[in-house]
């Protein structure tokens, strides 16, 4: 007989006197009406800012309701419905954001495209989600001209097009009237119901459109506020591409919800973005890991050039700001001062998820002063499922599960074709992770027997194998197949 399947129900936050306890917000609503409550709290405080080569776009909070309203009226126009899907293909900007809260305002379905998909791809999945409209962003014009011909039903509408003014000096300060905000069902919508699509393949031949729902989306945004502490003096540097639900959840689903800034770059270049770290005043970070090697690379090619006395002092400096950091004391920004400079001294999160984190790199940056969260997830997931606190130095794991979220490993037999329903009361150390909770999506869409491969009895099966030590942390070690 197998041993029990741990399962765990976790969910951590900063107590009283540094103890986690188990909270998770039972509150849930949908995500526009959310928005609109930061916009009444937070309306003159930056929301969005897109750094340009030569010059700065900001957009307030109550500029970029008044933008989402805009485009609200032009997706109207264009007969679009509660329900109805509405694909973007656009880089991110505040344009992108308003489409997204547009499309949720008319109470559709947001279904975002990668950018790096061709015209044949988009084309696809705009027939396989069915999409009413395609919003296009500038310089996907040409890409989305060509993807919509010889389609039927489908309008394509400048994202761009319904601006209220460039500055937010010409809005006169003034909220939108009762005309503006009228005919917004997306205020009142049935939280179960459908908000967003997104696509985890570019593929023509299998693409499986994962449907989140306002709940699912939530249930997110609360999990992660039990162990991610962001507040609206925070500063998020946005480059994930917002297709990513990593980036959704980090870029739109947190910091519009507490009146936090989003910095975008027009251009993605190492010089941009480091000109943002230094400018910008950014507080918070969420890339994948191959950016965390290139800053680890690009320390210790500068430290190589130095004599061999000046690294022995490195290393003893490392080793030192380490165990002084598991003690709860930080030296790194007195010990590295060159370092915390160039990544902008108001810096105080880095996030990283979308594939394995080197734990030695992981180590290096925490002994530099850095606090990396490690999360785990899938789109299925609604982005993250498991993560560390900011307080674990366990940089080889993935963390535990957030909030309401529930793990647990299938034994081998479990992953064998001949046995396809045993496992959901047994487990090993090493097993296939499966997932339950509020944050699994409700399906892939149109395709019941996708669903059906990875859905059994609640549990999410993620393909991933791993194993779980005694304070509950997951570690991947693999892939079933």
């Amino acid at each position: 007989m197998q041993p029990a399947a741990p399962t765990i129900a976790a969910g951590f936050r900063a107590g009283s006197h540094g103890v986690w306890v188990y909270c998770v917000r039972a509150v849930v609503t949908t995500l526009f009406s959310v928005f609109e409550e930061t916009v009444r709290r937070f309306g003159d405080r930056v929301a969005v800012e897109v750094q340009r080569k030569d010059r700065l776009d900001r957009y307030t909070y109550r500029h970029l309701h008044r933008l989402s309203l805009a485009q609200a009226r032009m997706l109207a126009d264009a007969g679009v419905r509660p329900g109805d899907r509405c694909a973007i293909l656009a880089h991110n900007d505040a344009h992108w954001s308003a489409a997204y809260l547009a499309i949720l305002a008319r109470g559709a379905i947001v279904v975002p495209f990668d950018t790096n998909y061709t015209a044949a791809q988009v084309a696809t999945l705009i027939a396989d989600a069915g999409a009413r409209v395609l919003m296009v962003g500038d310089r996907m014009r040409e890409v989305g001209r060509d993807a919509v011909r010889g389609l039927t039903g489908i309008t394509t509408l400048d994202l761009h097009a319904p601006d209220v003014g460039e500055s937010d000096s010409e809005m006169d300060g003034r909220t939108p009237g009762p005309a503006e905000a009228a005919d917004v069902p997306g205020r009142t919508l049935d939280p179960e119901l459908p908000a967003v699509i997104l696509y985890t393949s570019g593929t023509t031949s299998d693409p499986k459109g994962v449907v989140l729902t306002h709940a699912n989306l939530m249930a997110e945004r609360d999990a992660a506020f039990a162990v991610v502490d962001v507040g609206p003096d925070d500063s998020v540097l946005g480059v994930l591409p917002l297709f990513h639900s990593l980036a959704q959840l980090a870029n739109l689903l947190l910091p519009f919800a507490v009146g936090a800034r989003v910095v975008y770059l027009e251009t993605l270049s190492s010089q941009e973005l480091v000109r943002a770290l230094s400018e910008r005043q950014i507080s918070i970070f969420a890339c994948v890991p191959q950016f965390f090697y290139l800053i680890h690379e690009r320390i210790l090619r500068e430290v190589g050039k130095r004599g061999f006395a000046a690294r022995l002092v490195f290393r003893a400096l490392m080793a030192t700001s380490f165990r002084a950091r598991r003690l709860g004391v930080n030296l790194g920004p007195l010990f590295f001062g060159r370092v915390h400079a160039l990544m902008g001294r108001q810096m105080r999160l880095f996030v990283t998820g979308g594939s394995k984190f080197d734990p030695a790199i992981g180590r290096d940056l925490y002994a530099l002063g850095f606090t990396i969260l490690q999360a785990y997830g899938l789109t299925e997931t609604s982005g993250a499922a498991t993560i560390n606190t900011p307080h674990e130095a366990h940089l080889d794991t993935v963390g535990r599960p957030l909030p309401g979220v529930e793990l647990r490993l299938l034994p081998p037999e479990a992953l064998s074709a001949e046995r396809p329903d045993a496992g959901l009361g047994t487990g090993t150390p090493d097993g296939e992770v499966a997932l339950r909770g509020p944050i699994v999506m409700q399906g892939y869409y149109g395709r019941p027997d996708a669903t059906a491969a990875v859905m059994r009895d609640g549990w999410f099966l993620t393909g991933d194998l791993g194993r779980v030590d005694a304070a509950g942390r997951l570690t991947i070690t693999g892939r079933k197949k």
